[in-house]
């Protein structure tokens, strides 16, 4: 004879469905965690990546501005203006032979308060500091391969700092080699992605 066993209804709790709700929810927190980390990753190689073709764009400028202050009388070209992009220094380099030129331009205070001069590269400053980068004609632009990643052509200027020794010349005037320094500014895929390089080299 059969046995019929009886199910009773009123044992079910719902308990797996509890369970099964929760576990969702763990797993739907666990993947938009992963999304938002694989954002942050993703961010974080774009700026590298903006960072590396910045860097590229400024270091091509750069040795293309050596390489024309090193063909070219740039000492002649330099001036107070920055005219052209060829620059005469101020701040931290102090020419020898243009002592009252430089005394009138160390007059020129950033900040009433201190005896910083700002640099040529350097932008506002209380107005003092000529905007090189983003006025026409006070900077020179790359002319070099394009660099298509970049948000703009990089650009630089070409300073005079000095008249120098050469390396075996006897100390003192008269000074046969001029010192320069070069400025370079690139930039990125953005416009918030700039990098600035310098180089100082001598030329006699």
């Amino acid at each position: 004879m059969k046995q019929i066993t009886a199910i009773n209804h009123q044992k079910q709790t719902g308990s797996i469905l509890v369970i099964g709700l929760i576990l969702l929810v763990v797993i739907s927190f666990i993947g938009l965690s992963s999304i938002s980390s694989s954002g942050l990753e993703l961010k974080m190689a774009n700026n590298d990546r903006h960072r590396q073709v910045a860097l590229q764009a400024a270091e091509a400028a750069l040795r293309e501005g050596e390489q024309v202050a090193n063909s070219t009388d740039a000492r002649t070209l330099a001036n107070d203006a920055c005219t052209g992009g060829y620059c005469t220094s101020r701040g931290s380099y102090i020419s020898r032979n243009q002592s009252a030129i430089n005394t009138a331009r160390n007059a020129v205070l950033c900040d009433s308060s201190s005896n910083y001069v700002p640099e040529r590269w350097e932008s506002g400053c209380g107005g003092t500091s000529l905007e090189v980068w983003t006025t026409a004609g006070l900077s020179i632009a790359y002319t070099g391969t394009s660099i298509s990643e970049a948000f703009q052509d990089p650009r630089y200027i070409i300073e005079y700092l000095s008249d120098v020794d050469c390396s075996g010349s006897p100390i003192g005037p008269p000074y046969d080699c001029q010192l320069f320094r070069v400025t370079a500014l690139g930039y990125g895929g953005t416009e918030t992605s700039p990098v600035m390089l310098q180089s100082v080299f001598t030329k006699g």
